[in-house]
């Protein structure tokens, strides 16, 4: 079957690599002699080998950051988003256009720590209270690349980041589980630990990545000091290609409408945020 029925790993954000695994299973039956094309074009969605994230010390001056806290007291004050509270332990608020600005701004110096242009895709606000937690993971292209700036912190909390593995492949991530990824001591993850005013930039489209549990065995200190994390996560992509990171703009970008109708009847039958 082209379209496998089983039911999707439960690791965050996979809608991308299912369809894409199904799209290269298709083409290798029905169009063999264009699926060195589809890969060739989705090649500049892989990051390049010797990459390794890095810290900017004090890349936000203290003005700017003050200004980033207020933004962010007042979004969580009115448009506060719960669906990750019990999974995670945050509130988060997507695409705040001030967050925007503030990506765009920094899109040069992105793409020159990354090594290649990039433009702005997405932002998140992430507001980690005593029970934060991020389980290992890695992000669909569209954040390929991820600038996460410290707002403020308790305390640090390091995020610990695998080595790049290449990502998208049309085989092995449907039966590669977190579990897995944690267990492989050829990964190296390595904690990165940031101050209120740095920047890290990873690639969370080829990096496993994950933070531990905020959790303490001691709950009256936490009482008394509560625990918490205020990132926020500006995403990138590579410059120019909103038709390679979205599935649903495959079919006219490559030319090949079955395209169309595959990713159709894949989402009918794994229904799900649209990548």
């Amino acid at each position: 079957m082209v379209i496998d029925t089983q039911p999707a790993p439960r690791w965050h954000d996979t809608g991308f690599d299912s369809r894409y695994r199904a799209a290269c299973h298709f083409l290798a039956l029905v169009r063999p002699e264009a699926l060195a094309d589809f890969g060739a074009g989705l090649a500049r969605l892989q990051t390049r080998a010797d990459f390794t994230p890095c810290v900017e010390r004090a890349l936000i001056d203290r003005t700017t950051l003050a200004a980033l806290r207020t933004e962010a007291d007042h979004l969580a004050a009115t448009r506060p988003e719960h669906h990750d509270s019990e999974r995670m332990g945050r509130t988060v608020v997507h695409d705040s256009l001030p967050f925007a600005d503030l990506a765009l701004r920094l899109a040069p110096l992105v793409g020159r720590l990354a090594g290649e242009a990039v433009e702005p895709a997405s932002n998140l606000l992430a507001l980690y209270g005593a029970e934060g937690r991020c389980p290992v993971h890695r992000d669909e292209p569209a954040a390929k690349w991820t600038l996460t700036l410290c707002l403020a912190q308790d305390e640090p909390w390091p995020l610990h980041a695998a080595r790049v593995a290449p990502w998208p492949t049309p085989s092995g991530s449907r039966t590669f589980t977190p579990a897995q990824a944690m267990a492989d001591l050829a990964l190296g993850f390595t904690p990165l630990v940031t101050a209120p005013g740095d920047g890290l930039l990873y690639s969370g489209s080829a990096q496993w990545h994950y933070r531990a549990p905020r959790l303490t065995p001691n709950p009256h200190a936490r009482a008394v000091r509560p625990a918490f994390c205020h990132l926020l996560m500006l995403h990138y992509r590579p410059a120019r290609s909103a038709d390679l990171v979205d599935p649903y703009r495959w079919a006219p970008h490559f030319g090949l409408p079955e395209l169309g109708v595959l990713i159709e009847e894949h989402d009918r039958i794994h229904p799900g945020p649209r990548g």
